[in-house]
């Protein structure tokens, strides 16, 4: 008996050895994460890593290790997984882009969860607005973006996980160089090769009717089945093989043609896809329940024929984003901006045009889908 009760005394003194033990390494651990810059504590963790990648090549460590105070709303690796992996190594070998991403996800100062509930917008590192909002269920999203954690303390701000890149309005992710054939359709090829072989035919009949060309006068001597005998031979030998005429084959390969030249907008109403969110995505919304577009599709129409009827692809020549002077001339001249006030216009609805327009240039040219706030 009495050793069952040393034993007993020992387990119990041993537990509270490692106990005592356990208790002051957690404490140390939280207070070791808030002694940390904000770089040492997103480097310190794996599923930062390509955050804490981008935030080094853009040039933003020395901010996020300097005295700060900074707010940082931090995606996670699987945030970043999100965005075709070849716009992500694009976007690394761009410095300015990568950069202008970057400093959309830094506030400076250092806010707390009450602070951001109580805010509707916050102004970042380099000076645009970034939208915050409160759903109904208490969650809180920045920039389209829900914030998923509670903040992570650091000794000169605080980060706060976000389940999303958060992108600038008209932000565009840039397109890894492609060599001209993997940017053309799929049909493209048929298509030039059923010209070829068109063209080909034409020139053949045509070279074998002038090759021995007869005197004009001993032609009007003919008679006339036999002046047109041979044209007529070669055009039933054509369109028994073919089925159809010369002429035939290629009024075909001209509407052909014309028709991928001349992409038509029912076709981009149909099928282009337009994410939005953030600011875009509410300026599409109050479109919508002000009566304007009856739903998404419908807008995505009113995109494609304002896109042609201003001419667009013109001036977005070469995939740059279209100015704030040309989408408030579209503005001006549809009137969709009737009930919106100077600032919500500019908020809004010149976001939401720029992500469309891309949207539709972008589509033209066959080009990967942008993610767009």
């Amino acid at each position: 008996m009495d050793d069952d009760i040393r034993r007993l005394v020992v387990i119990l003194l041993a537990l509270s050895v490692i106990t005592g033990l356990a208790v002051p390494a957690l404490a140390q651990t939280a207070e070791t994460t808030s002694q940390n810059t904000i770089l040492q504590n997103l480097a310190g963790s794996s599923g930062y890593s390509t955050l804490t990648n981008m935030a080094k090549t853009a040039g933003l460590d020395s901010t996020l290790a300097g005295a700060g105070p900074y707010t940082v709303f931090a995606p996670g690796n699987t945030a970043f997984g999100q965005i075709p992996q070849e716009s992500v190594s694009a976007l690394m070998n761009d410095k300015a882009k990568l950069g202008e991403l970057m400093s959309y996800h830094v506030v400076p100062g250092k806010l707390s969860a009450s602070d951001l509930a109580n805010r509707d917008s916050l102004q970042t590192i380099d000076g645009k607005t970034l939208p915050v909002s409160r759903q109904p269920d208490g969650t809180i999203t920045v920039g389209g973006a829900t914030v998923t954690g509670s903040g992570i303390d650091s000794s000169n701000g605080i980060i706060y996980p976000v389940s999303g890149v958060m992108t600038p309005p008209g932000f565009v992710m840039p397109q890894a160089a492609q060599s001209p054939a993997q940017g053309l359709p799929w049909w493209i090829l048929p298509l030039g090769l059923l010209a070829l072989i068109a063209i080909g035919a034409y020139m053949m009949m045509k070279r074998r009717r002038h090759a021995e060309p007869a005197p004009r006068e001993a032609y009007r001597e003919k008679a006339p089945a036999e002046r047109t005998a041979p044209r007529y031979e070669e055009e039933r030998a054509h369109a028994e093989t073919t089925g159809r005429t010369p002429e035939e084959t290629m009024k075909e390969v001209r509407e052909s043609t014309a028709a991928y030249k001349t992409p038509q907008i029912a076709d981009i109403a149909k099928n282009l896809n337009l994410p939005l969110s953030g600011v875009a995505l509410a300026g599409l919304n109050a479109l919508i329940s002000k009566g304007t577009f009856s739903d998404k599709q419908d807008f995505i129409g009113f995109l494609g024929k304002t896109f042609f009827a201003n001419n667009m692809e013109s001036a977005m020549a070469g995939g740059k984003e279209p100015s704030e002077s040309m989408i408030m001339d579209v503005i001006n001249k549809t009137g969709i901006a009737k009930g919106f006030s100077r600032d919500d216009t500019m908020k809004m609805l010149v976001p939401l045009l720029i992500t469309g327009f891309t949207a539709v240039y972008n589509y033209l040219h066959k080009k990967p889908a942008a993610v767009t706030r």
